[in-house]
């Protein structure tokens, strides 16, 4: 029950936040609502904000039946189920979403047109650039210096190494995101140079500190494999806090910018304003061939998103879609996987432990110890590997001891086999495990 709760209080959140989002982009920053421009005559219209305050009611009651649809997969047990109905949950928060958001956009074009609000393009509003700083890049160091940290680890414990490295690569991975997934160029909305200058400002100054303070988090996340070494439920739960600082400091800053948006761009539709509705599909994808770049900042906050009518684009967004909508297959795959039987095979040279893909070989010759066990240690810790239902498979840990297990818990006893070098092997499997036990013992003998 604990793990479940964690499970769901890991991505719970998701659907709220969306919410609020979502409602939030009924709000005018920079004249834009629900990916719709509108002069200051639409903003007051009463047709516009009677389908406004429709969409926010439906947006409401889908996050309220995605929170209700939460309580049903606390109580499962079965973990391929588990996560079957935990990422079949995902995609429907993902994709259901975007169907208010999408009406609504069409619904506010609709009326748009009817009414004959047709504005400028951004091709008739000169704003001299040179006015507007330029995005002064913050120093590397402050990047390699926390992926540095978080490899630093690796000198006392070697245990959890794979945390520390992709610790280390994910801060690598932060510094090329604030580098190269944005797009410099000004935030216009009018022929206001004061306004632009502000706007382009806001967006950069945040842009860096979102991905600099991830970084320095994540640094600090990377010691919770050290600090609680023989505890995984610690562990795990520092990992659970950590990288809820990291998103809610995402979302605070993204909600903080929208908002000094929104108060800054009040009242700015008059005259000749920005409009690039025609250049995104449903308010939600951008598709413009003229434009070179294939990413581009959103319209309203701070996020970044491609262009898909670049070919990378559209290759890039159909691996992601795929990959999104084949989420819910991975439990039914990783039950079926993990139900394959293991397999001992015993010769004069080695044993041989396989399931699945996984093959251990051990040399006889390399044997210094075997015994035949009635329970695995209750101090075992996952260090990489699986646990999955009733299966266990990969390296653990007990106490000071490293040890490669094999097995499926219920299946008793195990067998354990101590190299000379150190290494220990539980093997368990459902069969005849006396019998294979003492034929390990005859030849090893």
């Amino acid at each position: 029950m604990f793990y479940n709760i964690l499970m769901w209080a890991s991505i719970c959140w998701i659907a709220p936040l969306m919410g609020y989002l979502l409602i939030n982009n009924a709000k005018f920053k920079k004249n834009i609502a629900v990916g719709v421009t509108f002069m200051e005559e639409g903003k007051r219209d009463a047709d516009v904000i009677s389908r406004l305050n429709k969409y926010k009611k439906q947006i409401k009651m889908l996050t309220l039946l995605f929170l209700l649809a939460i309580i049903p997969g606390i109580f499962i047990s079965k973990f391929w189920i588990l996560l079957t109905y935990w990422l079949v949950w995902t995609d429907l928060v993902i994709f259901l979403y975007a169907i208010p958001f999408y009406l609504c956009n069409r619904d506010l074009k609709k009326l748009k047109r009817e009414k004959g609000w047709v504005y400028n393009a951004t091709g008739s509003i000169s704003v001299d650039t040179a006015t507007i700083p330029g995005f002064k890049q913050l120093s590397s160091l402050l990047f390699i210096i926390p992926s540095i940290l978080s490899l630093l680890p690796l000198i006392w414990d070697r245990t959890f190494y794979m945390l520390y490295i992709v610790s280390g690569l994910t801060i690598i991975i932060f510094w090329f995101i604030y580098r190269y997934l944005y797009r410099n160029r000004s935030e216009t909305v009018n022929e206001e140079k004061d306004l632009t200058r502000v706007l382009t400002q806001i967006r950069h100054y945040n842009w860096s500190k979102i991905w600099l303070i991830a970084s320095w988090l994540t640094a600090i996340l990377s010691y919770s494999g050290l600090l609680f070494i023989n505890n995984q439920v610690l562990a795990l739960v520092l990992v659970f806090v950590l990288s809820t600082v990291i998103c809610v400091e995402a979302v605070g800053i993204e909600i903080k910018i929208r908002k000094m948006q929104e108060k800054l761009t009040k009242g700015s539709g008059t005259g000749v304003i920005v409009d690039e509705d025609d250049k995104w599909i449903g308010g939600m994808i951008y598709y413009n061939p003229n434009d070179s770049k294939l990413i581009v900042n959103e319209r309203v906050g701070m996020n970044t998103t491609m262009n898909l009518a670049r070919t990378s684009g559209k290759v890039i967004m159909g691996f992601i879609l795929i990959f999104t909508l084949a989420m819910p297959f991975i439990g039914p795959a990783l039950h079926i996987y993990y139900e394959q039987p293991i397999k001992i095979q015993v010769s004069k040279e080695e044993i041989i432990a396989t399931q699945g893909i996984t093959k251990y070989h051990i040399k006889i010759s390399d044997i210094e110890n075997i015994e035949l066990i009635n329970e695995l240690p209750n101090d075992l810790v996952r260090v990489n590997g699986s646990a999955y239902d009733n299966f266990l498979k990969g390296n653990f840990r007990s106490g000071k001891e490293n040890m490669i297990l094999l097995v499926r818990p219920d299946n008793k006893p195990f067998i354990r086999i101590k190299e000379k070098g150190g290494k220990v092997f539980v093997l368990g499997f459902e069969g005849d495990v006396e019998g294979k036990f003492e034929e390990m013992k005859e030849i090893v003998k």
